[in-house]
C-alpha cells in the first residue's frame, strides 16, 4: 500500500505503523535519556582522564581501550548482534527451549573465547606492546587491562539480550547509568593515589565488573527460566553460527576498519597526535546518541514486521527512523562544526589542535548515522551477507585512505579518511535495502527536513562571518522556528496522543 502524507490513519495498517512508531518512541525515549545520561558523564571522564594524563599518555590509554574493544568483538563473534534478532524472534513463536539454548549459547561462547584470548594477550604483553603501542609503559598497562577483553564480551552478550527482550531501561542502566558513575567515582579516587595511567585503566576494569554483574541480574529477572531445571536449553547452532559470523565478519570489516584510524595512527604518528584525535573521536558518540537510541528499539521492531510481511508499517518505521535521526543529530552537529575550539579546550588547550579533525568527523558521523539506518534493515530483514559485502569494500576503502592520507596529513587525513567512507557505504546501503527489499525512506517529509537542515547551515556559514558563536545561534535559531516543517502526519498523531494521555493522566 502506498502511504500518503494527508491520508486518514483509519485502516489497519496505518494504525498499525503508529503502534510501532510509539513502541520505538518511547523506548528510544528510555534508550536516550539513560544514553544522554551516559554520554554527558562521558566527557566528564575524559576531561578528568585527558587533564590528569595529558595528550601522550591519554593516546595510550586510547589506543589500549581501542584494542582491548577490538578484542571483546572477536570474542562475541557477531553473537551479541545475532542474539538481538533471535530473542526476539524466539519470544515471538514462544519457544522458550530454543530462546534458553541461544542464550546460553552466546554467553558460554564469549566467555570461553574472551578468557582464552586475555589470557594470550597477558602471556604476549611485551611483542604486543613493541610493536602497537610503542610506549615504556606498555607491557605492563597491557597485562593490567587483559581482563577487560573477557568481561566486555560477557556484558556484551548480556546487554544484546535484554535489547532483544527490548527492555532498555535495564540496559541503560546497567551501562550509561550505574557503569559509568562507577567509572567516574573510581577514576577520582585511583588518580588521587598518583597512578595516572593505570588509574584510568583499573576503572574502566571496575566498570566493566559492575556492568557484568548489573547486567546479569536483570537478565535473570527478565528471563528466569535461566536459572529453572524444568526448561532444558535447545541451541540451534546451525542457525546461530551462520548468522552470528556473517555480523561478525560484517562489523570486523565495516565498523572495525573505521577505529583503525586511531591504531593506524598509532602507527605513523606521535602517541600525543592520537590522544588529539581521540579527544575529537570521543565526542562522536554524544553526536549518534539520537540514531543509537532510535536504533536499538528499532532493530527488534523491524525484525517483527518483516517476520510478519508488514511492508507497510516497516515503510513508515524506517522513513521515520531516518528522518528523526536527521534532524534529532542537527544541532549538536552544528555546534561541533561552528565552535571546534571551544568545545575541544574543556580537556584542555592543547587539544583545540584537533578542531579541523572535530569538523570533518561530526559531518561524517551526522549524515553517516542517519541514512545508515539502512544497515540495520538489511541485517533484521535477515540480509547480513549484503552488509558483509559492504564491509569487505569498506574495508578496502578505510585501509586505502588511511595508508594514503595519514602518513601525509595525519588526523585531519584519518577524519576525511573517515567521513567520505561512512557517508557514501550509508547511500549505498539506502539503495540496497530499495533493490532487495523494496523500501525507501524517501517521502515529502524527508524533502521538508533536507531544506530545513540545509537553510539552517547556510545561515550559520553566511553569519559567521561576524562571529561563530553569532553563526551557531543564527543556524539553530532557524532550526527551531522551523523545525514543524519537518514532521510528517505520522509525528503529529503520536504527538497528539502523547498529549492525550498526559492531559488524561493529569486529569485522573
Amino acid at each position: 500500500m502506498n502511504l500518503h502524507e494527508g491520508k486518514p490513519h483509519t485502516d489497519a495498517p496505518q494504525r498499525s505503523a503508529v503502534t510501532h512508531l510509539q513502541r520505538i518512541a518511547r523506548n528510544a525515549g528510555i534508550t536516550a535519556g539513560g544514553s544522554l545520561f551516559g554520554q554527558l558523564l562521558g566527557p566528564v571522564i575524559g576531561v578528568i582522564t585527558t587533564r590528569a594524563l595529558g595528550a601522550e599518555l591519554y593516546g595510550v590509554y586510547a589506543l589500549l581501550v581501542q584494542w582491548g574493544a577490538f578484542a571483546a568483538e572477536v570474542a562475541k563473534a557477531g553473537f551479541g548482534a545475532a542474539l538481538v534478532r533471535f530473542v526476539g524472534i524466539y519470544r515471538a513463536r514462544g519457544q522458550i527451549e530454543r530462546l534458553k539454548g541461544a542464550i546460553q549459547a552466546g554467553i558460554g561462547w564469549a566467555g570461553l573465547i574472551g578468557t582464552s584470548i586475555a589470557v594470550l594477550v597477558a602471556v604476549l604483553a611485551e611483542p604486543i606492546g613493541g610493536w602497537l603501542v610503542r610506549h615504556p609503559e606498555a607491557a605492563s598497562a597491557i597485562r593490567l587491562y587483559a581482563p577487560a577483553v573477557a568481561l566486555t564480551a560477557l556484558y556484551g552478550i548480556t546487554l544484546a539480550v535484554l535489547t532483544g527482550f527490548q527492555q532498555q531501561r535495564f540496559v541503560q542502566l546497567s551501562s550509561a547509568v550505574v557503569g559509568n558513575l562507577v567509572k567516574l567515582g573510581s577514576l577520582v579516587l585511583l588518580l588521587g593515589t598518583g597512578l595516572q595511567l593505570y588509574a584510568a585503566l583499573v576503572s574502566s576494569l571496575v566498570q566493566d565488573v559492575v556492568v557484568l554483574i548489573l547486567s546479569g541480574f536483570f537478565l535473570l529477572r527478565v528471563f528466569p527460566e535461566m536459572r529453572s531445571a524444568v526448561v532444558p536449553g535447545r541451541a540451534e547452532w546451525s542457525s546461530l553460527i551462520p548468522y552470528a559470523l556473517t555480523i561478525f565478519a560484517t562489523s570486523l570489516f565495516y565498523r572495525y576498519t573505521f577505529q583503525l584510524d586511531v591504531l593506524m595512527l598509532g602507527l605513523f604518528r606521535t602517541a600525543a597526535e592520537v590522544g588529539l584525535y581521540a579527544a575529537a573521536l570521543r565526542l562522536q558518540p554524544l553526536l549518534a546518541l539520537p540514531t543509537y537510541a532510535i536504533g536499538e528499539t528499532f532493530n527488534p521492531v523491524v525484525a517483527e514486521l518483516y517476520a510478519r510481511d508488514d511492508k507497510s508499517s516497516l515503510r513508515v518505521v524506517y522513513s521515520s527512523a531516518v528522518r528523526w535521526s536527521l534532524l534529532l543529530t542537527f544541532p549538536p552537529m552544528l555546534l561541533l562544526v561552528m565552535l571546534p575550539e571551544a568545545v575541544l579546550s574543556v580537556f584542555g588547550n592543547e587539544f583545540q589542535g584537533a578542531a579541523p579533525a572535530l569538523r570533518l568527523l561530526s559531518v561524517g558521523t551526522w549524515l553517516g548515522v542517519a541514512f545508515g539506518v539502512a544497515g540495520y534493515v538489511l541485517n533484521m530483514a535477515g540480509k547480513p551477507q549484503v552488509n558483509l559485502i559492504n564491509g569487505l569494500v569498506t574495508a578496502g576503502l578505510n585501509l586505502s585512505l588511511f595508508l594514503l592520507l595519514i602518513p601525509r596529513f595525519g588526523m585531519v587525513g584519518a577524519a576525511l579518511a573517515y567521513a567520505a567512507v561512512n557517508v557514501g557505504m550509508a547511500f549505498v546501503r539506502v539503495g540496497q535495502v530499495w533493490w532487495l527489499l523494496r523500501l525507501h525512506p524517501w517521502e515529502a517529509a524527508l524533502g521538508r527536513s533536507i531544506i530545513l537542515v540545509g537553510s539552517a547551515l547556510t545561515g550559520a556559514f553566511a553569519a559567521q562571518i561576524v562571529a561563530p558563536w553569532v553563526g551557531t545561534l543564527l543556524g539553530l535559531a532557524i532550526f527551531g522556528v522551523f523545525f514543524r516543517i519537518g514532521l510528517s502526519s505520522h509525528d503529529r498523531e503520536l504527538w497528539a496522543q502523547w498529549r492525550a494521555r498526559r492531559k488524561s493522566g493529569a486529569e485522573g
